[in-house]
């Protein structure tokens, strides 16, 4: 995914659902092609092809993919709504994720680099927590704090 994905995505728009296989994934996409087909729109520039792929990107469809996926849901596949599922994965995520952005963080100071150019990488995890509305300030120093908010 992009590295910023709670910038790319409207995470409160955004519905995912769970399916039993990957053959199955691809069998309600390929029945989601005709309806979505004047909802296509170009991948965001920011998005590489790899990650993103090219034909799945469609904006202004919520109406028809709600009609399309209620079934889904009626039928016993679980249903989530973008946010509140994104903020649970990150919070099972939380430590592992502020353990590893605090250990880049020490490695670039060890290596005596100006702290001013630390990776953007740290910052996009540390910023997914913040979109998220998800507080995790209280667990760092006040030393990574002053450089993490200047």
């Amino acid at each position: 995914m992009h590295p910023r994905w709670y910038e790319l995505f409207d995470l409160d728009a955004l519905t995912l659902i769970e399916l039993d296989s990957v053959r199955e994934a691809r069998k309600l996409e390929l029945a989601l092609r005709r309806p979505l087909r004047e909802h296509k729109a170009p991948p965001p520039s920011t998005t590489r092809v790899q990650a993103a792929g090219v034909t799945e990107w469609v904006r202004g469809a919520s109406e028809v993919l709600a009609k399309a996926l209620g079934p889904l849901e009626s039928v016993g596949h679980p249903v989530h709504r973008g946010r509140q599922w994104f903020v649970k994965a990150l919070a099972a995520r939380r430590d592992a994720q502020l353990a590893w952005a605090l250990s880049q963080f020490q490695a670039w100071e060890y290596l005596g680099e100006d702290r001013s150019r630390a990776p953007q990488s740290i910052r996009d995890v540390l910023d997914a927590f913040a979109a998220l509305g998800m507080d995790i300030f209280p667990r760092f120093s006040p030393e990574f704090l002053a450089w993490y908010q200047g």
